[in-house]
């Protein structure tokens, strides 16, 4: 008599290596979304510093930047209205108070006296890596990651 099918034994072998390849891509894919969140926050930085002094020029308005915990406000001085958020990955925090941490003026740079405010040296955390910022008077961002 033919026997069609699978045994019991070679099914339970299938399922094992599928539990083995299952869990290598989850262990696999949770550090590349841990470097994303790395690279995620730096870029927010960039980007909001780069439309902080464009708004601040296009506008012609002083503008702050506001760090709370898990965002970026930019907001205008005179007004107090938000021009825009950025909100930041989770885990991600920057070495100053919570408050404006830099002011733009009218012309689009960043007001020296709040870049010699910030501490030096400026540092991001992102899920306990940092990295050192350096931040030019146009708004540039250098990023570089600490060991």
């Amino acid at each position: 008599m033919k026997r069609s099918g699978f045994s019991l034994l070679e099914i339970l072998i299938v399922v094992a290596v599928i539990g083995v390849f299952a869990s290598i891509t989850i262990v696999s894919g949770s550090r590349i979304m841990k470097g994303q969140d790395e690279l995620a926050a730096v870029s927010i930085m960039k980007q909001s510093l780069a439309t902080a002094t464009t708004a601040a020029s296009s506008r012609g308005k002083a503008l702050e930047l506001i760090y709370q915990s898990a965002k970026l406000d930019l907001q205008e001085v005179d007004s107090g209205k938000i021009v825009r958020t950025f909100d930041l990955p989770k885990q991600t925090s920057l070495n100053v108070s919570n408050g404006t941490f830099l002011t733009f003026s009218e012309a689009g740079r960043i007001d020296p006296a709040s870049l010699t405010n910030l501490p030096n040296p400026f540092l991001m955390t992102v899920q306990g890596k940092k990295y050192q910022l350096t931040i030019s008077l146009i708004g540039e961002v250098k990023a570089e990651a600490i060991p």
